[in-house]
């Protein structure tokens, strides 16, 4: 996760990431979140929901995954990812 994590925060800026709501049983939680981020390629933003769910067992994160508008993101990014297509072409 922390590859993952360091690539998202070396490719955009977050402006907002905030949690909104947290909602536990056992180990499994749930949070409801938003985040608002621009591109550092291509200086376009997003804002979107998030419904994140972790499974957290001995105090550590076991499982983790994140729900989001991909379609969003993938416009911030679409300009600078069709030119690294067309330079590794």
């Amino acid at each position: 996760m922390g590859d993952a994590i360091r690539t998202f925060t070396n490719t955009c800026d977050i402006i907002e990431f905030s949690p909104d709501e947290f909602h536990a049983d056992g180990d499994f939680v749930t949070v409801l979140g938003h985040e608002h981020c621009r591109c550092k390629a291509t200086g376009r933003e997003w804002r979107t929901d998030l419904i994140e769910t972790f499974v957290v067992h001995d105090a550590k994160i076991r499982s983790f995954q994140c729900h989001y508008d991909t379609a969003s993101v993938a416009d911030a990014y679409a300009p600078a990812l069709t030119m690294a297509a067309t330079i590794n072409d």
